[in-house]
């Protein structure tokens, strides 16, 4: 019997979350080769690339996948990643724009585009991005870290222990 792109995708992501990445790229591919349309293994196959730092083949199928679904925030997020390890800054920005927008990756896009202004020396963009991104949850940890850094960078010492203290009940680390 012949698989389906589904069936591709359902045994990928058992090899995915069985710690067998390699074998799930190749399930993926496989998948892709008889279903290059596939919205579910472009985003799976790209986002594994990602996390595989295979940035330069990532790109073509998460740009492919976000082309067919522009409001895909997990996909734009992961297209951030793939072109600032590429040295694409400008490409990287733009897609974390898209995915700060709204829903689970937008603190960590947020956090990126933070990490981005700070680096090009924007710490008032960097801070303000970073008070975004800090919604109050165990997630926010490396926000509040960053936000520490640059104020403490920024001069303004009291106030960075001041949030550092303030912190401390959700994360003593």
């Amino acid at each position: 019997s012949r698989r389906t792109d589904g069936d591709y995708l359902e045994i990928g992501t058992d090899q995915e979350m069985n710690g067998r990445y390699l074998a799930a790229l190749t399930t993926y591919n496989e998948g892709l080769a008889r279903y290059p349309d596939s919205l579910a293994l472009l985003r799976a196959a790209g986002r594994l690339m990602v996390v595989l730092k295979q940035y330069e083949a990532a790109v073509p199928l998460l740009t492919r996948a976000l082309s067919r679904v522009s409001h895909d925030r997990e996909v734009a997020y992961y297209l951030g990643l793939a072109q600032w390890f590429l040295d694409r800054p400008q490409q990287a920005r733009l897609a974390w724009e898209s995915a700060q927008q709204y829903g689970p990756h937008r603190p960590a896009a947020l956090y990126q585009l933070a990490a981005t202004a700070a680096r090009a020396g924007s710490l008032a963009g960097a801070l303000a991005l970073l008070e975004k991104a800090s919604g109050g949850g165990a997630d926010s940890v490396r926000a509040w870290a960053m936000q520490a850094a640059l104020l403490r960078h920024a001069g303004r010492r009291e106030e960075a222990v001041r949030r550092l203290t303030g912190w401390r009940p959700v994360d003593p680390t």
